[in-house]
């Protein structure tokens, strides 16, 4: 029987765990296992690579975390475009022995409309000292 292979696209760190309030003794780890990739590829073979790498961005630098008995892990990241949004979902389930979080579904949300919306820019740290204004 051929071993299966996986690629690893991320990982759950302290933040995303605390955040969703997991304690895991396993691999905190996210894969693509092989079937999924393989589905990936055939779906779209000249934009899978695009795709894997705005998964491994989704898992990055989620907006929105999702937690189901530690058995099933979503992470969701907000899109701007130019007639709305989009959101794109990831869910992540246990899968093999070991047991480790392998990607189950991607999909786009619906398109979201924000009219008369501004995206808010993250804080960024001040470098320096603060000074008064005159």
């Amino acid at each position: 029987m051929a071993k299966e292979t996986s690629l690893r696209i991320g990982r759950l760190d302290k933040r995303k765990l605390e955040t969703l309030h997991l304690q895991l003794a396993f691999d905190p780890s996210l894969y693509l296992r092989e079937d999924v990739l393989a589905k990936l590829v055939e779906n779209d073979p000249d934009q899978y690579l695009k795709r894997i790498e705005l998964i491994k961005r989704i898992v990055r630098d989620p907006d929105y975390l999702y937690a189901k008995d530690k058995q099933c892990v979503g992470l969701a990241k907000y899109f701007p475009l130019e007639d709305g949004g989009s959101m794109f979902v990831c869910f992540f389930e246990l899968k093999g022995k070991p047991k480790k979080y392998c990607l189950t579904r991607f999909q786009l949300l619906q398109r979201i409309k924000l009219s008369g919306f501004v995206r808010m820019a993250k804080k960024r740290p001040v470098a320096g000292k603060a000074t008064k204004p005159n």
